[in-house]
């Protein structure tokens, strides 16, 4: 079958031998949905302080103040150059927008500046939940607490079919 280079068939889950089309974004198309998501302006004018806390493959991870309310935030800054599934960042933007709960880390708003993306979280100092249960002692219940707490953030997203990448 004839087929361009930026579409890709996949088998629906929901209806199995159905198949559809998707089409990858252009790059202008890709900026044009981006744009539409963020908040126009220049985040360092919005926010101070900040303070590295961590780095992975998408970008690097920072803390900072909120020169308005005072509130302290993450910060996660994405080269988008760098990045080779873009699509999956709109996603997340549109997905964590959409969903609120005390179980799942908040977004709560993003920019983009000099080629970069910046996607702001709500801010949680206890550190990573991988670093808790990988790197702390809990006893039971507390074992119990979090694994209860992770479910519940879980469900919601579940419940709502988002995908969720690990």
């Amino acid at each position: 079958e004839n087929q361009k280079s930026n579409e890709k068939i996949e088998e629906t889950k929901d209806q199995p031998g159905v198949e559809i089309r998707k089409r990858e974004p252009s790059a202008a198309e890709f900026m044009e949905h981006l744009l539409s998501l963020v908040s126009p302006g220049d985040p360092n004018k919005k926010f101070g302080n900040f303070k590295k806390i961590g780095q992975g493959a998408s970008g690097v991870v920072v803390t900072a103040i909120d020169q308005i309310t005072g509130e302290e935030v993450a910060i996660k800054k994405m080269k988008l150059a760098s990045q080779p599934k873009k699509e999956l960042i709109l996603n997340e933007i549109i997905i964590m927008s959409q969903y609120r709960h005390q179980n799942i880390v908040n977004y709560l708003d993003s920019f983009y500046i000099n080629e970069e993306l910046w996607v702001v979280m709500e801010y949680l100092d206890a550190g990573a939940l991988t670093d808790i249960v990988v790197d702390a002692c809990l006893d039971e219940p507390q074992m119990s607490a979090v694994s209860t707490q992770v479910y519940e953030g879980y469900i919601l997203l579940d419940y709502s079919r988002v995908e969720l990448f690990t």
